[in-house]
């Protein structure tokens, strides 16, 4: 069930550096 874990938090990582290129290329001078 280990297995499960690792890939969720793979996917988590994936995700949140998704979101974080989506938002620096729609807002790249929005938070400074």
């Amino acid at each position: 069930m280990k297995i499960t874990l690792l890939v969720t938090l793979l996917f988590g990582l994936v995700f949140m550096t998704a979101v974080s290129a989506a938002e620096k290329e729609l807002t790249p001078s929005s938070k400074r």
